[in-house]
């Protein structure tokens, strides 16, 4: 897929940043892939080995008895005689093939909420295109379809966000500039200071506190002809 496609799954205008509510269930990606066949489990796989190695079966019946593959009983099987079968995790490792490891994904995530924080949400494409950059620059082996667009594929942003449940693809609202840059640490602390000094000097019950804040309540004079 060439870089700025249009039949990519996520909408261009749209920025990455924190997930509003962790706890409500994201709809399913139109990327997720659905295994048509159970994943083995470790003892089948072993069992599988054993007979080969310990019995002399054959690679073909043993996977068809078991109900694997044949090239992963194959795999598994060179593995075993190469360590001894009791050295072999039999588990499948997902993780090999995953591009960063934990602490560079983390390193991802963090920058991510960072630039939404400062107002600065980077486009699917745009973090696609950052995370090639961040694997060029740490000399991070990437498949050869990154090499070829110079960004991330889209498969591999879908698999980024299931592993960092507190990214959301979300479309940006519109912000004045005036709002932005007023919304700090000090100004805030300054209107808290304030409000806190007037309410210890006229001691407001909770009836005489209103929220006056976009209530349509002009408070201009009307015109006199």
């Amino acid at each position: 897929m060439s870089p700025g496609s249009s039949t990519e799954s996520y909408p261009a205008f749209a920025h990455i940043g924190l997930r509003e509510n962790p706890e409500k269930p994201q709809p399913e990606m139109p990327r997720t892939y659905k295994k048509k066949k159970p994943t083995a489990s470790a003892a089948d796989m072993e069992s599988a080995v054993r007979a080969v190695i310990e019995k002399g079966q054959s690679i073909r019946s043993s996977a068809q008895e078991h109900g694997l593959k044949k090239s992963n009983l194959a795999n598994y099987v060179k593995e075993a005689k190469r360590l001894g079968v009791d050295n072999v995790k039999y588990e499948p490792n997902f993780r090999k093939s995953q591009v960063f490891n934990n602490d560079m994904e983390k390193a991802l995530e963090e920058y991510l909420l960072m630039a939404s924080a400062m107002f600065y949400g980077l486009t699917p494409h745009s973090f696609r295109r950052l995370a090639y950059e961040f694997a060029s620059k740490n000399d991070v082996q990437v498949p050869v379809s990154w090499e070829t667009t110079r960004c991330a594929g889209p498969d591999w942003l879908t698999g980024f966000m299931k592993r960092h449940e507190r990214l959301s693809i979300r479309t940006p609202e519109a912000t004045s500039l005036a709002r932005m840059t007023s919304f700090n640490r000090t100004t805030v602390g300054e209107f808290m200071d304030k409000l806190e000094s007037v309410k210890g000097r006229y001691f407001f019950t909770p009836d005489k506190i209103f929220n006056l804040d976009e209530v349509c309540m002009s408070f201009l004079r009307p015109l006199i002809w």
